[in-house]
């Protein structure tokens, strides 16, 4: 059996699990909070990005299809609501793409005063 590793989930769903709306991936986005591999389970928990964002579910179900397609295991998707997601979760590429870069920086500074 293939030897399956959180990067090769995340491999499958960056190139496979696209948010509709902005076009981006749903790791790229930090949408995936946690990835956990057992022997014959891959459990993935994906966090909302707002309480009133309705395609949640469909992306869940989108994420199944595609770990389903590329590894003969289970696969288990909650979406969870804790914790929330906000724009520190963005990858290093897209926060330079988009140019938030210095964004953590500014965050933290802001937590401190």
């Amino acid at each position: 059996m293939e030897d399956i590793t959180e990067e090769k989930v995340k491999e499958v769903l960056r190139e496979n699990v696209i948010v509709p709306e902005m076009g981006i991936n749903i790791i790229d986005m930090g949408l995936v909070y946690q990835i956990e591999i057992d022997e014959g389970v891959i459990a993935i928990d994906i966090m909302m990005i707002s309480g009133g964002y309705s395609h949640t579910s469909r992306l869940a179900g989108v994420v199944e299809q595609a770990i389903k397609e590329n590894f003969e295991r289970e696969v288990e998707v909650a979406i969870i609501d804790e914790p929330r997601w906000t724009p520190e979760k963005l990858s290093e590429d897209l926060k330079k793409n988009y140019g938030l870069d210095g964004m953590n920086d500014n965050i933290s500074k802001h937590k401190l005063n």
